[in-house]
């Protein structure tokens, strides 16, 4: 089933798919350069599989439709629990608040750690910080990018837009990919299999054959300075 025969598809939330092609480079950071390809590319999966799972959520809750929604969402908290047990040092929270599916992120830092990490990073231009929030500014083709960090619940969350943190290029996803990296993972956790599980079809774009399908020329490790 194509995006535009998918009755739960909604062109105005789901414009990162559309854009994806274009944007599937993940730019090598410096915090990044030790950790393998493969490694990488399990992460991206998982972490476009959630968020592509969240949108259709998000997206059947707003409309009020289907019967199935509170079978789809507890299996998707199964699905945020596996994760939480597969990559510990990026934590995932699913919030259902009455008007909304949304994904809180959260990494296992602190403000003194992770402003000596974004310090590192490539096209790092300025940082402000305090007892609780990390400000930071990095240079991109198109202007200024700033990233956002708050303490809470002894974790630093990530203040994110979804166009942001969906882009390889972006500080945000390249911190999280750190993050997911940084301890290593527990291999042994599938989460793709989620993707088959759920009342809606996720599309061509789920899994990874699904993305080397739809998108062939992608490379996942192409470092840039």
């Amino acid at each position: 089933m194509s995006e535009n025969e998918d009755p739960f598809f909604n062109p105005e939330r789901d414009i990162v798919r559309e854009d994806l092609e274009n944007w599937f480079v993940i730019e090598t950071d410096d915090i990044l350069k030790s950790y393998s390809h493969e490694d990488i590319k399990t992460f991206v999966y998982d972490f476009f599989l959630s968020f592509n799972i969240l949108r259709r959520l998000d997206y059947i809750y707003g409309k009020g439709k289907g019967r199935r929604l509170d079978n789809d969402i507890k299996k998707f908290r199964i699905f945020i629990n596996d994760w939480n047990r597969k990559y510990r040092d990026i934590i995932l929270e699913f919030i259902v608040d009455g008007i909304q599916c949304r994904l809180e992120i959260y990494l296992i830092t602190t403000v003194s750690e992770v402003s000596k990490l974004i310090e590192r990073m490539n096209r790092f231009v300025n940082l402000q910080k305090s007892a609780s929030k990390v400000a930071a500014t990095f240079e991109t083709g198109s202007g200024d990018n700033s990233l956002t960090l708050k303490s809470e619940k002894k974790m630093m969350k990530v203040i994110y837009l979804e166009e942001d943190m969906l882009n390889p290029k972006s500080p945000e996803f390249k911190l999280c990919t750190y993050f997911a990296m940084k301890n290593g993972f527990e291999k042994e956790i599938n989460l793709q299999k989620y993707a088959e599980e759920f009342s809606f079809d996720l599309g061509e774009g789920s899994g990874e054959g699904g993305w080397a399908r739809r998108y062939p020329g992608i490379e996942f490790m192409s470092y840039k300075k």
